[in-house]
């Protein structure tokens, strides 16, 4: 039927344009050739197969000897669907919200070390074309922030070194964002424990420095980010090729692609990297290893 009546208003619309006379001759053939292209068209797509127990199968409604006496299970439940022979299901797959960090309890958090706790805060970034690369923020049973992503292996790298080769800070301005937010009551955390939990993360970058012998004004974090990985086996794999790029380079390519990817600009990668782009990394990091503390509180 629906063929049938776009065909009629084809031809209606074929005789007033060959009737108007500000039509040019000739016109009206290609204007009914360009409308046939948008012609609906009924199409068979196929079988579609019924849910056994619905309300189109023979089996709807029949009491458990009624289903035995047409050689049916007595027990038949239904709620699936045969094709080719074969019981189908239709699995519904739930997936956490896209580039939100939520605060998670799980026992296979604890399984990654032995001092790291089972509640994290994990962000699924996704991706302009639909690719999600889950991070995740973990604690250690010391207060220490570790920061994971997965590729071949799981990585932890301290989050204070993340948030360092995003955006270098002095040590004060660094302890005061591992300390609670003000608008907590102070009654409702244990000062010294928030301190020393602060004391413990800076800690992690002091080590760092120390070994280097370097000063905080003088160190390139980035390029300490891209020469741990670049020793690691499994990571060779993936990264670039250290005979065509700078440690620096390598570690701007972690950044990017492993550390909240979703915030990216869309311009292509540099060398020196972005800084808006690493801003909003950094802020997003910030407010994720403060939502971690405040689960890891019970807040």
């Amino acid at each position: 039927c629906m063929a049938y009546e776009t065909q009629d208003k084809i031809m209606k619309m074929n005789n007033w344009l060959e009737q108007n006379e500000f039509v040019p001759k000739g016109s009206a053939k290609a204007a009914t050739e360009l409308l046939w292209k948008d012609a609906e068209f009924p199409l068979v797509l196929g079988d579609v197969p019924i849910m056994v127990g619905s309300t189109h199968c023979r089996m709807h409604g029949l009491s458990p000897e009624q289903k035995v006496a047409i050689d049916e299970d007595e027990d038949e439940f239904g709620g699936y669907f045969i094709a080719n022979g074969n019981e189908c299901i239709v699995r519904l797959m739930v997936n956490s919200r896209s580039n939100y960090p939520i605060a998670l309890e799980r026992r296979s958090f604890a399984e990654r070390g032995d001092m790291i706790s089972p509640k994290a805060v994990v962000v699924r970034s996704t991706l302009p074309n639909g690719l999600s690369i889950p991070n995740s923020l973990l604690h250690e049973k010391t207060g220490v922030a570790h920061f994971s992503f997965q590729r071949g292996q799981q990585f932890l790298i301290p989050a204070a070194q993340v948030l360092m080769a995003l955006k270098p800070i002095s040590f004060y301005e660094f302890y005061q964002l591992f300390l609670p937010p003000e608008r907590l009551e102070s009654s409702q955390l244990d000062a010294e424990a928030c301190r020393q939990r602060a004391a413990n993360n800076v800690q992690m970058v002091w080590d760092v420095l120390k070994k280097s012998g370097q000063t905080s004004d003088t160190f390139d974090w980035v390029e300490f980010l891209g020469n741990s990985l670049k020793s690691n086996r499994v990571a060779v794999r993936w990264l670039p090729n250290p005979a065509y790029h700078s440690t620096r380079y390598i570690g701007e390519y972690v950044l990017r692609r492993h550390v909240l990817p979703h915030l990216n600009d869309s311009s292509p990668l540099s060398a020196t990297g972005h800084r808006e782009e690493k801003e909003r990394k950094f802020q997003l990091l910030v407010h994720m290893v403060h939502k971690l503390f405040n689960y890891e509180d019970g807040l």
